[in-house]
């Protein structure tokens, strides 16, 4: 999950600026907790924007990689495209609509 912290469901510094706002606005406990799970289904694509693309593509080239590893490395990329785009654009959490 997005930065819970050891005691449950406390924000912390890696927690989304949204829910340290919502937290620290006085949220009630559920839609905290909502909200964290909500985000939290998106954790399995974290690879994606903790890496620097740059730096991945560099080490991919120094590899000196083959024409079926550049095809396997495509198609898999094809493949987490198609798994993200099947996922929800839109989630209601609580009053709130969270656009992806």
């Amino acid at each position: 999950m997005f930065g819970v912290s050891s005691l449950g469901l406390l924000p912390d510094a890696r927690s989304p600026p949204l829910l340290n706002f919502l937290y620290s606005s006085g949220t009630n406990y559920v839609l905290h907790y909502e909200l964290h799970e909500t985000f939290g289904t998106w954790e399995k694509y974290h690879h994606l924007w903790r890496i620097e693309k740059e730096t991945a593509i560099r080490d991919f080239i120094a590899s000196s990689p083959s024409l079926q590893d550049y095809d396997k490395t495509l198609k898999s990329y094809v493949l987490l495209d198609k798994k993200i785009r099947a996922e929800p654009s839109r989630y209601r959490v609580g009053a709130f609509l969270v656009n992806t």
